[in-house]
């Protein structure tokens, strides 16, 4: 029973320990931005997320094709971010073609913290399933 427990209690100390350590890589990393994404039934969830500047605009990595949120981006292509205490609306169009890209700006950018993180999560560019939403500024 002591031994069972201990394993556990190990077990335990283990799993905080990996999301302590993602969530550590994730904020202390580099810039954080504030997402804020619509949900399928109207709210806003706010998210935090990495960023990259890409020619006269940014982006962002953050869903999947299927997702809901990202198929609205089609009918409704604006999406507001916090970024340095300042939120800004912007155009924002999903670009699976700039994905190699995006996880280059984000090697560049966020260096130790996005090895750590794809180490972390067995996953690197090459098996990466996520679509980049690139963001211009709206006039």
């Amino acid at each position: 029973s002591d031994v069972c427990s201990s394993d556990l209690g190990s077990l335990a100390l283990l799993i905080i320990s990996y999301v302590a350590t993602i969530f550590i890589a994730s904020e202390s990393g580099g810039e954080v931005v504030e997402l804020f994404r619509p949900s399928e039934d109207g709210r806003v969830d706010i998210v935090r997320v990495w960023i990259v500047d890409a020619g006269d605009g940014a982006m962002i990595e953050h869903g999947e094709s299927d997702d809901p949120w990202m198929k609205q981006l089609t009918a409704k292509p604006t999406l507001k971010l916090r970024r340095q205490d300042r939120v800004t609306t912007y155009s924002a169009r999903i670009a699976p073609k700039r994905h190699s890209e995006y996880h280059k700006l984000r090697r560049e950018k966020y260096g130790f913290s996005d090895r750590l993180i794809d180490w972390l999560s067995f996953k690197n560019a090459a098996s990466c399933t996520g679509i980049p939403i690139y963001l211009s500024p709206k006039s």
